[in-house]
């Protein structure tokens, strides 16, 4: 597994990554806002020459937010969450880390809790799309 920075000619294909395995995704438009801030950290998983994944990073002063992990269907349970969790706490070992995730996405939960993220905090409707709102769980990590 290889994780590297997205260019613009991987955004159609992060977006429909994306659109395959998340509730909420980014668009084209959002990766090219996103890409021009320097708060934003965008990569791609690879495996072989297949991008299988991408993650989204938001550096704060002393925190790393996680704003999103897509992982390919066929490849998710297979590790590469749990490599990527441990490419993050090493790359970035200077920062807290953070992220929220939908209550009822258990299989993330799972994944979080078991590399070292707790729940700190029930946040009521903070996911909003379209006609309903969902509730989310801002989680910690609390070992690197």
């Amino acid at each position: 597994m290889r994780i590297l920075k997205i260019q613009p000619k991987d955004f159609k294909e992060i977006e429909a990554i994306g659109k395959s395995v998340l509730p909420i995704y980014y668009t084209m438009f959002d990766l090219h806002q996103m890409r021009k801030n320097k708060k934003f950290l965008l990569f791609k998983i690879v495996l072989e020459v297949d991008i299988v994944g991408f993650i989204i990073l938001e550096k704060e002063t002393k925190n790393l937010h996680i704003c999103s992990i897509g992982i390919v269907k066929e490849y998710q349970r297979h590790g590469i969450a749990t490599g990527v969790l441990d490419w993050i706490k090493k790359k970035y070992k200077d920062y807290s880390l953070s992220l929220n995730v939908h209550v009822e996405n258990t299989k993330a939960i799972s994944c979080y809790e078991k590399n070292g993220f707790h729940k700190k905090k029930f946040l009521s409707k903070y996911y909003c799309v379209f006609t309903s709102c969902n509730d989310a769980y801002y989680m910690v990590c609390s070992e690197k």
